[in-house]
């Protein structure tokens, strides 16, 4: 029998060729081996095929923090706030002097860009100056009802002045129990690495003699917030 009536006969019967995967539309079955990426890597994807693609492995719960990240400028990317309970007045002098609340905050880019607030209610500085800023440090330190041994430096940093601190917030009155919001942000580099953890405070001191930040007792309280900026 010849070689074109056998190969006739196979294809008449179709019993064998059923078998077979079409050539279009083959459904696969077991596992497919020998398929590379080069095999796939040409042209894109329609959207239904990556909907159906674990492109990223499992992904988990947790902080976007990968250091190739870039995120919008003025973008907060981190930030924590704290209040206090005011026990007694507090009183400071001529020396930069920590009160409230102390705040750590794990910044994520090197240098970073940091915005403090705070208020402060029941002032008493009777036409005095008051300078307000904001202390911080690579690593912790006391403040509640008034440390002036912090050790921190300065957040705002801007301009010079009387009693060496004209870069502070500043305010003359004449009012007893007054109130404010006090903003302050940093200018300079930090000197910090992404990752590290600093802590910050508000601290004020006086143009001459004893000014009170509190002299309302036990009665009040300060909220402290900070923000790192992208």
């Amino acid at each position: 029998m010849s070689r074109a009536r056998i190969l006739a006969d196979y294809v008449s019967s179709g019993d064998e060729l059923a078998l077979k995967a079409p050539l279009a539309s083959p459904a696969f079955t077991g596992t497919p081996t020998g398929i590379t990426g080069t095999h796939i890597t040409s042209g894109t994807l329609g959207n239904t095929v990556q909907d159906n693609i674990t492109r990223l492995g499992t992904v988990t719960v947790g902080d976007i923090s990968h250091a190739d990240i870039v995120y919008p400028a003025g973008h907060i990317i981190g930030s924590n706030k704290g209040h206090y309970e005011w026990v007694g007045d507090v009183e400071v002098d001529d020396t930069s002097e920590a009160f409230g609340v102390t705040l750590p905050l794990t910044l994520k880019k090197a240098n970073a860009k940091v915005y403090a607030s705070y208020n402060v209610d029941g002032v008493l500085h009777n036409g005095e100056n008051l300078w307000f800023n904001v202390a911080y440090k690579s690593s912790s330190f006391s403040s509640g009802s008034g440390n002036d041994s912090h050790g921190g430096a300065d957040l705002n940093q801007l301009g010079a002045g009387s009693n060496g601190a004209g870069q502070y917030f500043r305010t003359v009155t004449y009012n007893q129990y007054a109130a404010y919001h006090i903003h302050q942000w940093n200018s300079h580099a930090l000197g910090n690495s992404a990752g590290d953890t600093y802590y910050f405070a508000p601290v004020a001191k006086s143009g001459s003699g004893n000014m009170q930040v509190n002299n309302a007792g036990a009665y009040g309280s300060l909220t402290f917030m900070i923000w790192e900026i992208g």
